[in-house]
């Protein structure tokens, strides 16, 4: 899988988990760090949102890794797909 077919599905996943739990359609770009600036986005979610995406990747469902976090703070939709992406099989994106 490519870095924008990456990027296109974690895009795709939280517009429609934020939808799931009540919010606005967010407008998603690089820039934007999910965890505090979606409704309802807590670090919970993320881990639900996670498992949602890894299950969709056919990676291990792994709570030790949380894309949404990049070190000790949120981190940037960018941040989470590139966080993705290294963990894809060589050559798939």
């Amino acid at each position: 899988m490519t870095r924008p077919e990456v990027y296109s599905l974690v895009t795709n996943v939280l517009v429609t988990v934020v939808a799931a739990v009540g919010g606005e359609p967010p407008t998603i770009d690089d820039t934007l760090r999910p965890i505090g600036s979606l409704p309802n986005f807590d670090s919970i979610l993320a881990e639900d949102t996670t498992v949602e995406l890894f299950e969709r990747l056919g990676l291990d469902a792994d709570l030790d890794v949380n894309p949404f976090i990049k070190g000790s703070r949120a981190a940037s939709v960018a941040e989470v797909v590139d966080q993705i992406c290294e963990l894809l099989p060589p050559g798939s994106s």
